[in-house]
């Protein structure tokens, strides 16, 4: 209870951040490397809205997600069809006339 009254306190003075707002944050990450960029100084800076730096981490952390299970497929794919490369295709039946 009195967590939620310092938390209450805590906020009491952040500014909302507008519709308007959003949909510019938004734009701004279709930009390639400036997405990158701005996603870093969002999330690190210190006078960054609470509510846009969380955000810009959630993002960070899909990112990083997305990227580590890409590179997993990326290397399973890979070493699959080396295999197959290297031993041959003998799975496939040659039909003969």
């Amino acid at each position: 209870m009195n967590q939620e009254i310092n938390m209450e306190n805590e906020n009491e003075g952040i500014a909302v951040i507008s519709t308007s707002d959003w949909l510019i944050t938004i734009l701004l990450l279709f930009i390639p490397i400036a997405n990158l960029v701005l996603l870093l100084v969002w999330s690190f800076r210190k006078s960054t809205n609470p509510s846009k730096s969380n955000f810009s981490r959630a993002v960070l952390l899909l990112l990083i997600i997305s990227f580590l299970l890409f590179a997993l497929i990326l290397t399973i794919s890979g070493v699959t069809i080396f295999e197959i490369m290297r031993e041959g295709a003998d799975f496939i039946d040659i039909p003969s006339y």
